[in-house]
């Protein structure tokens, strides 16, 4: 290495110390960073499993070969969560202004200082196969393949997804909003607990400004979550429960054209029986407004809280920013349940309690009398519910794109 790489990596290796890094984890990292891939033999086994279930390493040739990921999207991807979760602003972190929660600021500039210096030295390597088929029962090193094979798209990505999902939203998200800016088609297939999860107002979000076409389909109806790339890589995640916990997720990438083309046949089948979520949305926001209603009898901060479980599902922040404590929290979800307008999801996120649950959907199939509006372009609300934004400018892009599912 020469004198100025080397310069490089003394300062990677400070920054990542003040980020609280553990030492021996540094030295792997920025050996893998500017150096390239190493043999899993030849690392602690304890300091790969970090280092993979943070995001910032993969594992390939049958999990014999441990790699760095690419630095600019995995540490934007931490600054992205850490501002979706801490701050509650959500977007592409490069459309989101500071937050002013100063730790949550210090962070951000932090992992962006980190990414352009590891940037610098990274030596390019990545887990996807060549040809056929990479397999892996670690649902960290599925989600780092998953957003790589994302970053290769050139035309469409079309996914389906099931509960159980991969960890690292933020990463494979980044992935998918960068090739959408680049032009890239998105046509998604979900579930209702995703809409439950994310909130109307982020699922708008998603489909007005971000451009995400978004259909839901009841769990029975299908199985099994994917990706396909370009009609070039498939990535099959394991079909599991509904309650199953997401450490158990494994999957594959391939190449194999004929499976491509078999789940891409079953894509198109699948989204001609979905329903357009912009209607399911629009019919859960009256039932939201009947859980808002009822909310109004309970103790006073039981109102803002599940209005903000409404817009934003488990991205809110609502219960960290008012300073309650594990105790009160777990009293107002008791207080919530007794009325029946929150419930817990089996993996712990407290989400409404919609009285139609996923029936909403065919209630949609069927032509429900309604018709879906068109946002509020900064707090994603139907404009009768928005109170207004004189000072603001619109948290995404800042283009309202209209979508057709």
């Amino acid at each position: 290495m020469n004198d100025a790489r080397a310069a490089v990596s003394r300062e990677l290796a400070a920054e990542l110390r003040e980020l609280g890094m553990r030492e021996v984890d540094i030295d792997l990292y920025v050996r893998l960073v500017a150096l390239g891939a190493v043999r899993v033999e030849e690392v602690p086994v304890r300091v790969r499993r970090r280092l993979v279930a943070a995001g910032l390493a993969g594992e390939r040739d049958g999990g014999t070969t441990l790699y760095a990921s690419d630095p600019r999207s995995s540490w934007t991807s931490k600054a992205a969560q850490a501002v979706w979760t801490q701050a509650g602003k959500i977007g592409p972190i490069h459309n989101l202004d500071t937050t002013g929660v100063s730790r949550v600021d210090h962070l951000r500039e932090r992992c962006e200082r980190v990414s352009q210096l590891a940037d610098a030295l990274f030596v390019r390597q990545g887990g996807l196969p060549a040809q056929h088929r990479s397999a892996t029962s670690d649902p960290n090193v599925l989600a780092l393949l998953t957003a790589e094979a994302i970053l290769t798209a050139k035309r469409e990505i079309v996914a389906v997804s099931r509960t159980p999902r991969l960890p690292h939203v933020a990463l494979i998200w980044q992935a998918i909003t960068d090739r959408m800016e680049a032009g890239v088609s998105y046509r998604r297939l979900t579930d209702f607990a995703e809409l439950l999860e994310h909130g109307l107002a982020i699922v708008r979000r998603d489909i007005y400004d971000v451009g995400v076409r978004l259909r839901v389909l009841e769990r029975e109806r299908y199985s099994g979550s994917w990706f396909i790339i370009d009609r070039k890589y498939l990535v099959v995640q394991d079909d599991l429960p509904l309650a199953a916990d997401w450490r158990s997720i494994g999957g594959a990438v391939t190449t194999e054209h004929a499976r491509v083309l078999r789940y891409a046949s079953r894509f198109d089948k699948l989204w001609q029986e979905a329903v357009d979520a912009r209607t399911v949305v629009s019919l859960l926001q009256r039932e939201a407004d009947q859980l808002l209603e009822i909310s109004r009898s309970a103790a006073p901060n039981v109102l803002p809280w599940v209005r903000d479980i409404i817009r934003a599902g488990k991205f809110t922040n609502h219960a960290s920013q008012q300073e309650w404590s594990p105790a009160m929290v777990s009293d107002l979800v008791q207080r919530a349940q007794q009325l029946r307008v929150l419930t817990t999801t089996s993996d712990g996120h407290v989400v409404p309690a919609y009285p139609s649950g996923e029936s909403v959907i065919e209630a949609a199939r069927a032509g429900a009398d309604i018709a879906a509006e068109e946002p509020c372009p900064v707090c994603w609300e139907e404009s009768r519910h928005c109170q207004g934004h004189p000072e603001a400018a619109p948290s995404g892009s800042g283009t309202s794109r209209s979508t057709t599912s």
